[in-house]
């Protein structure tokens, strides 16, 4: 019997490898047609409450059709949302600031209800940096104070560093800058095919998924915020956006050019932030000399809406100043 054992081995050690072969394979072109070949669908963009109450206006450019709202009297002050949200993130902030100032909140390339016009678009810092100041030149603004959430943190303060004549004062709110890695919740984006998968399947409870971290004090994540921002952020387009920048976002030239920022800075920040740690608003601080930083007990990344009474009156003495 010991000639013939040796061979039934070898049959069965192929016959295994080419399960596992057939299984892999499967794996790989469903992941595939998730990636590349199925189109999710989109969420009916019509319904937003916050759009009923305060109509947006839309400003044609080179660069992309935005989506912006332009509300009360006094010094300008635009407003740049974090990544995959859209301007209704401000929607407490902007109440607070209309009284005396003029608010712009506008929709970046990628996110909201800005629609991109330049099919080469690169969603990277230089491009969105770029993309910030088409929009602050097709309203008329020559100079503003300017205020940035996470990603639009990032891109604010880029902007600043850039063209300092332009802003008034800097407002970082749990802002990108560092040059530090994500957490896993948004670097699987980075996975060649895996991120082009994970945003494809990405649906409401997934995106309610990550505002719930956003945030500490969860009865702030009502099914109307869910809502509001699931509707845009699940676009086709978007998603594939939200992927590039993922990729293409480098905060290295931004960290190492801290000291080009030579406006008054107020950085605020929620000491429960889940996704960018609390220390890197000391790290801002400690690069940027004329900044103010805040660190807020019981608040999450998106500290303005988690906290909005603290961070609305910090906002309005810093702007007073």
């Amino acid at each position: 019997m010991a000639p013939t054992s040796q061979p039934a081995r070898r049959v069965w050690t192929r016959r295994i490898l080419l399960v596992f072969g057939s299984l892999v394979a499967a794996a790989v072109l469903a992941l595939t047609g998730l990636a590349y070949l199925w189109t999710p669908p989109s969420p009916e963009l019509s319904g937003s409450q916050f759009h009923r109450e305060h109509p947006p206006s839309i400003v044609d450019t080179e660069v992309a059709r935005f989506s912006y709202q332009k509300l009360g009297n006094g010094p300008a002050v635009v407003m740049v949302h974090g990544g995959g949200e859209w301007s209704y993130t401000f929607r407490d902030t902007v109440e607070a600031l209309r009284e005396d100032y003029t608010v712009y909140l506008v929709d970046m390339p990628g996110n909201g209800y800005t629609t991109t016009t330049d099919a080469g678009f690169a969603y990277d810092v230089p491009a969105m940096t770029s993309a910030l100041g088409v929009f602050v030149d097709a309203v008329g603004l020559t100079e503003f104070a300017l205020v940035g959430h996470s990603w639009g943190g990032g891109w604010a303060l880029r902007y600043t560093q850039l063209h300092p004549d332009r802003v008034g004062s800097l407002t970082l709110l749990g802002a990108s800058g560092i040059d530090e890695p994500d957490v896993w919740d948004w670097r699987i984006f980075e996975i060649p095919m895996i991120g082009e998968a994970a945003a494809n399947v990405m649906g409401r409870a997934d995106v309610g998924g990550f505002l719930n971290k956003a945030f500490v004090n969860g009865d702030r994540v009502t099914d109307e915020v869910v809502e509001e921002i699931s509707r845009t952020a699940l676009q086709v387009d978007n998603r594939r956006a939200l992927v590039l920048s993922q990729r293409r976002l480098d905060w290295a030239d931004t960290e190492d050019d801290l000291g080009l920022v030579d406006v008054p800075t107020l950085i605020v920040w929620g000491e429960q932030d889940a996704f960018l740690p609390a220390e890197f608003a000391d790290r801002l601080g400690r690069g940027i000399e004329n900044s103010q930083v805040h660190r807020l007990k019981g608040c999450g990344h998106n500290v303005h809406a988690d906290c909005p009474e603290q961070v609305e009156q910090l906002l309005l003495n810093f702007l007073a100043e």
